[in-house]
């Protein structure tokens, strides 16, 4: 009488193993695309609402971005031509880290904007950083102006994340246009 013996040989537990690792991969870099999906809406979102509070500050005071920063209110910011983009200041490479000097700007925008409107209350915290943790960037375009346009004229303003690679101008960054047309006469 010969003996049975039981249990799974070595090659099995090896193609058990293998394919429990094969679908470990694929749910974790699913999930890790769902989570990053998730945070740039909820980044598209606040951008859209801070867009939405800066036009309605703009109608109430004529006030450009740039007129907010340079404004007494909250404490007027002397060296916005030095904060290109809040995440990154224009000194530093765009790939560069995080200038303390640009976040406090961000910051300063955001106080500033809650002094300003009453839509604004809790933008500081809710808009201190985005999703990934890095600060938000803008540009006070004031003086940008789109080729053949009158000299003198405001085109644009912008706001954005830099998106989970923190770094500008990348297929994850994003960036809002904030309307900002203010030209003489």
């Amino acid at each position: 009488m010969t003996q049975q013996q039981k249990g799974f040989t070595l090659i099995e537990l090896l193609v058990v193993m293998t394919i429990v690792g094969v679908l470990a991969a694929v749910v974790t870099t699913y999930v890790k695309r769902s989570i990053d999906a998730s945070k740039m809406a909820a980044a598209k979102q606040q951008l859209n609402a801070f867009v939405k509070i800066v036009g309605e500050v703009k109608q109430e005071t004529g006030m450009t971005l740039l007129d907010i920063m340079i404004s007494p209110i909250g404490g007027s910011d002397g060296n916005i031509g030095f904060a290109w983009y809040s995440g990154r200041c224009q000194q530093a490479s765009y790939g560069g880290a995080q200038g303390t000097n640009c976040t406090a700007t961000w910051d300063r925008l955001l106080n500033k904007l809650e002094l300003m409107s009453p839509f604004a209350k809790g933008l500081s915290t809710t808009m201190h950083r985005d999703p990934w943790g890095g600060a938000y960037g803008f540009d006070a375009n004031e003086m940008s102006r789109p080729s053949g346009s009158v000299s003198g004229c405001t085109y644009k303003d912008d706001v954005g994340t830099f998106g989970p690679e923190q770094k500008y101008e990348t297929s994850q960054s994003y960036f809002v246009d904030i309307p900002n047309v203010k030209c003489p006469g």
